[in-house]
């Protein structure tokens, strides 16, 4: 049985210095892939932060506004 595989890049919109390496991903990737906007933490207000986020150990960084 096969299994479609896509893969995805999780990428900040704003960090343009790290463009051209997601694109050599995109390029170098053996399956379909595609670039999804990460969500910009500077812009979410520390309610909507409060919101979401959780400090279960998953996170690898604190997230923070501003």
């Amino acid at each position: 049985m096969n299994t479609p595989v896509e893969a995805f890049i999780i990428h900040l919109a704003r960090a343009d210095a790290r463009r051209p390496q997601v694109d050599r991903l995109l390029a170098a990737c053996p399956v379909p892939a595609g670039i999804v906007d990460a969500v910009d933490g500077r812009d979410m207000s520390g309610a909507e932060i409060d919101a979401v986020y959780s400090s279960a150990p998953c996170m690898p960084r604190a997230i923070r506004s501003g």
